[in-house]
């Protein structure tokens, strides 16, 4: 397996997968980031540190990813491995498809239908899909099947490409709702000072753009004063000033909890448990399967959700929650309202069952072996 990354859910992923495939008598080599390698410990018999540069101009970025590809594939072929399997196909598809790729069994994940014509807002983006497109149609003829995390994006990328290479991996959760988590979670909501009767809505991961978090402080002030809202995670497009600024503009600022930074993977399900809500207030160009999504829905937490394809999909296939126009303040102020009226029955052992580590494994292993 090869991914660049260690941010993020890069880590929980390859150890599902790693864990999964071990389990069934595979022996995985991984190649990737020092931190994945370190999070895979005993998981894979070889590790082979291999580090992503990503800085400078955009065509020295497009460079360095196109070196690390070359790299990576000489060192997993000359393993001569039964299936190489990229882990991150996600703005890798063009520089993999301009190398030379060839011989070999190839599978790789794509999380996002970036390139999809839903998603496409600015010419220079429609420029560039249109060379993915082309990227992804060229590693289908050479054989590279292709794993998605939702059934809307295999359908969609089928027709876009014309190809079935698209294979369905529902993306694999392992909740870990324990005493210790919720003893936690209970210390948390205690630690944020919230008057009695209030109403916690947790919006969290990075504070990238696509993520709407300035969106959700917005629709704060369309909501009555015991709603607060709790920021979980990584600093990216929204800083800790640039948020508290907006939120005393809007009249908010004591109901707006920031929590920017790292978050360790063994208490970040504290911070769902701690929540009365989880609301995912993405923009229209978000393209991909949710990690908080899947993760509240693993734990039972009613979600509010922007109506973009693969989110609309989840909730509404498990009954998850509310969905509201993406980018839409006010429906996403109702959408809470809403949850906070009416009892959510969430379809929650269907969905363990069918993003169980066992259902994504054996998805897995079904398009390893699929030729078609």
């Amino acid at each position: 397996m090869i991914d660049p990354f260690s941010t993020g859910h890069h880590v929980s992923y390859a150890r599902i997968l790693a864990k999964g495939l071990r389990n069934r008598g595979s022996e995985v080599v991984a190649i990737g980031d020092p931190q994945l390698l370190k999070g895979l410990g005993n998981l894979i018999i070889e590790g082979v540190p291999l580090e992503l540069q990503g800085k400078g101009e955009a065509i020295i970025r497009e460079w360095q990813k196109f070196h690390y590809m070359q790299v990576a594939v000489n060192f997993a072929q000359k393993m001569k491995p039964d299936i190489i399997h990229f882990l991150y196909l996600d703005r890798f598809a063009l520089v993999l498809a301009m190398s030379g790729v060839l011989g070999m069994q190839y599978r790789a994940t794509l999380h996002w239908g970036y390139m999809l014509p839903e998603f496409l807002s600015r010419p220079l983006q429609r420029v560039r899909a249109a060379f993915e497109v082309r990227a992804l149609r060229r590693l289908a003829a050479r054989g590279f099947r292709i794993i998605v995390h939702s059934r809307w994006l295999q359908k969609s990328l089928a027709e876009r490409v014309g190809h079935r290479t698209f294979d369905f991996v529902p993306y694999p959760v392992e909740p870990h709702d324990s005493s210790e988590s919720r003893l936690r979670a209970r210390l948390l909501r205690e630690s944020l000072g919230l008057p009695k009767g209030s109403r916690l809505v947790l919006v969290f991961g990075g504070t990238r753009y696509d993520k709407g978090v300035d969106l959700a402080v917005k629709a704060l002030m369309h909501l009555d004063t015991y709603w607060h809202l709790l920021v979980a995670g990584k600093s990216e497009s929204f800083d800790e000033v640039t948020l508290l600024e907006l939120a005393r503009r809007h009249g908010v600022r004591e109901r707006l909890h920031l929590h920017l930074q790292y978050i360790p993977e063994e208490i970040i399900n504290d911070f769902f448990l701690a929540a009365d809500v989880v609301l995912l207030p993405y923009r229209s160009i978000f393209s991909g399967q949710s990690g908080p999504l899947t993760l509240a829905a693993s734990l039972g937490i009613p979600v509010a959700a922007a109506s973009v394809p693969v989110l609309a999909e989840t909730v509404e296939q498990y009954r998850l929650g509310v969905l509201f126009p993406p980018e839409d303040i006010c429906g996403m102020a109702q959408a809470l309202r809403v949850l906070e009226e009416k009892q959510i029955c969430t379809l929650q052992s269907e969905f363990c069952r069918d993003h169980s580590p066992d259902a994504f494994i054996e998805a897995v292993m079904k398009s390893y072996v699929s030729s078609e």
